[in-house]
Formats: C-alpha cells, structure tokens, sequence
C-alpha cells in the first residue's frame, strides 16, 4: 500500500489522489486526509458518496481509519451503473472521481447520478459538457454527458448521465492560446421571485461585463428545492471556458442559510475571475488542475508537457 502525505492539501487534491488511486489500481493510505474533511466538514458528504460509488460499481473499499483515508480499489467492469448523490453532495465530484478509471476500459459505461447536480461544491453539468470534455479530447479521451433534471443542493432530486468512452491515442489539437472573450451568460433559478431573479441577472451583467440580452434568465419550474446557478461562456482561442458560483442555501446539517450578501459575493467573485482571465490570460488553476488525471491516463505522456501541467501534477505523478 502506497502512503501519501495529504496533510495540509485541499479537497480536490484529495479526490484527485483517490481518482488516480482507482485507475492505477494501487492501495492508498492517503495520512491526515481526515484533517481535510475537518476543516472543510461540507465536503463530508461528498466523501460519503464516493464510498457508495465504489460499492455500487464494485471499485473497491474506501474508508477514514482515524486520521487517515484508506482506499484499496478494484478495477470497475464496462456496464451500467446508477448513483445515487445525496441531498448535500455533488453528482459532480463523484464524476471526476470516477472518469479517469473509466476511460482506460475497453469498453463504454454509463453512469446514472441521481441526486444533486447544481451545487456550489462542484462543477455544473454544462463545465462537463462545454470546458472539460473539449479540453480532453486532444488526450483521446472521450466522455459526453446530458442533463436529465436539475437537482439543487440541500434537495436534489436531480439526474445526469454520462457516457464514457475506451481511450485513444492523442492527437493534436487546439490548446489555450489566441483572443479571450466572454460570449455570454446565464443564471438558472430555483424556488425565488422573478423580482430576486431579475435583481441577480442585473448583477451578472455588470460582473460579466456583458448587455442584458446576452444574459439569460431560465427558472427552473420542476426541482424539489431553491437553487441558483451562475455560469459565464468564455472563449480562449479555438477552446470554451465556463466559469461559474452557485448560491448556498443549506448547510450540511440541513439548515437554511441563504443570504443575499453571500449571493452578491459569489457574483462578484465569478466577475473578479472573469475579468482576471480576460486581463491577463491566465487560466484558473482549478481548473489547469482538473486536466491534470485525465493528463496521467492518456496514452501520450507527453501532453503534460504540451500543456504545462507537469508542475501542477506534483505528486500526483507518484500514483501513476
């Protein structure tokens, strides 16, 4: 079993490190992880959910022992699989968790994730369709992904299925790189007045720096709960970006917590990150993080160096 220190490191370090551990097949003792979850106890659930994902799809046993989180993973066979995400995770993070492994069997799977799709601990559905997936292609990887019904955090009720390809040898393709431009925004709402809806499209224009008609409004009339969800479309070059913040209204525990001030801080902050890749370029790390175990799988090794990512891989490279 191979021991990795997490101490200190943050949430998507440690799914990415789990991800990597699933598609190398390696035994993971990941020491202090717990310290992750307790400083950041939202992020609980989610790790709840990704122990249920390897038990329905037979991927192995994933558990905290003490402060440590021991993974000892099982290769996952080519099928059908459906998910379940409560009602305070993300269909997102079990995604990510899973989609590296999936992409190096030999035939397709699809995953059914029931649950919450649209929450502010993870991706929305459309940075799946729109960013990642475009971004990986070039690496022979091939993943599609459809909503089904919008499922909010703290309700859910939501589903999302996606498809996930046998990899293929990496070709060239388009990277970031030419003219950066915010095409156009949208908010999806859920369980709010067209009068809070309209006030927020309002502060989307101006943080997206966009007119209103390149805003758009959508409520979603069939979820089981309140939501919202903020995404800007940009464009590097030949490459889609998808920048996004979502409202919080319930703490894990389940209490209500919506705040107006904290929704005019996630737009805000979603406007801070557009104009600072607009101003200058550069991506956000997140997301160059994202990239980096799809990077790991692919059968070109050298993609890590076409597109930068050998630093931000770290130790990561250990798994693989």
């Amino acid at each position: 079993m191979r021991t990795m220190d997490a101490a200190g490191r943050d949430w998507q370090f440690l799914r990415q490190a789990l991800a990597l551990g699933l598609a190398s097949g390696r035994q993971l003792r990941l020491a202090g992880a717990a310290s992750i979850l307790e400083a950041r106890p939202e992020y609980l659930p989610v790790c709840h959910d990704l122990a249920g994902a390897c038990s329905a799809t037979g991927a192995g046993h994933l558990e905290v022992r003490g402060d440590d989180i021991v993974f000892e993973p099982r290769a996952v066979s080519p099928g059908t699989y459906e998910l379940e995400i409560g009602r305070y995770s993300a269909a997102g993070e079990v995604l990510l968790f899973l989609l590296p492994h999936l992409c190096t069997l030999d035939f397709r799977t699809v995953l059914l994730l029931h649950g919450v799709t649209h929450a502010h601990l993870s991706m929305p559905t459309s940075y799946f369709k729109e960013c990642l997936f475009h971004a990986i292609e070039p690496m022979g990887l091939f993943c599609s992904l459809t909503l089904r019904r919008f499922g909010f955090h703290g309700s859910g009720g939501g589903l999302c299925e996606a498809r996930v390809y046998p990899r293929e040898d990496a070709t060239p393709g388009p990277r970031y790189c030419g003219e950066r431009i915010v095409e156009r925004a949208r908010l999806f709402v859920s369980g709010m007045s067209g009068e809070a809806g309209g006030r927020i499209r309002g502060m989307l224009c101006g943080a997206a720096g966009l007119p209103p008609e390149r805003v758009g409004l959508m409520e979603v009339i069939d979820a089981d709960g309140p939501g919202l969800s903020l995404e800007v479309e940009c464009r590097h070059g030949e490459l889609p970006l998808v920048f996004f913040a979502a409202g919080r209204f319930y703490t894990p525990a389940g209490d209500f917590v919506y705040e107006e001030a904290q929704v005019e801080a996630a737009v805000a902050g979603l406007g801070d990150e557009v104009r600072g890749f607009i101003d200058s370029g550069f991506l956000p790390g997140s997301h160059l993080r994202e990239l980096v175990p799809f990077a790991l799988m692919s059968r070109d090794r050298g993609v890590l160096e076409r597109w930068e990512l050998r630093e931000r891989a770290g130790p990561l490279m250990e798994l693989c």
